[in-house]
């Protein structure tokens, strides 16, 4: 997801949910002038933990000094953290009588605002239950 300011550079990106290079074009910049461009992006849950680099880069058509002395490209490298802070409590009787029918609580608890892939493990009853 991207946002731009109006009418300065109007933007195309991967939809939403994919990777891809987001392009934005301009008609003229004026000397001294400068625009920004917000970029909104959200990591997925399931990603690998690891350093990432986001490079951007700007082109002209006009020519530019040589040597040019003026970076064309910005890189920064962040950092992600993988981060579930998943919990699982599971609660029952302490003391069953044979032939009765008991039951076992299960609570999953998720500690963070946004969502996380979750996989739900079996657990074995004993042959003699």
């Amino acid at each position: 997801m991207f946002r731009y300011p109006s009418g300065a550079f109007p933007c195309a990106g991967p939809p939403v949910g994919t990777n891809g290079v987001v392009s934005c074009t301009s008609g003229v910049l004026f000397q001294g002038g400068g625009a920004t461009i917000t970029i909104v992006a959200q990591v997925v849950p399931n990603v690998a933990s690891g350093v990432r680099t986001n490079t951007a880069t700007v082109a002209s058509d006009t020519q530019e000094p040589n040597p040019n002395v003026f970076p064309n490209a910005a890189s920064i490298q962040q950092n992600i953290q993988v981060d579930a802070p998943l919990s699982i409590l599971k609660t029952g009787p302490a003391t069953v009588n044979a032939g009765e029918l008991y039951t076992y609580k299960i609570t999953l608890q998720w500690r963070k605002q946004h969502g996380a892939q979750v996989s739900i493990q079996t657990f074995c009853l004993q042959y003699d239950i």
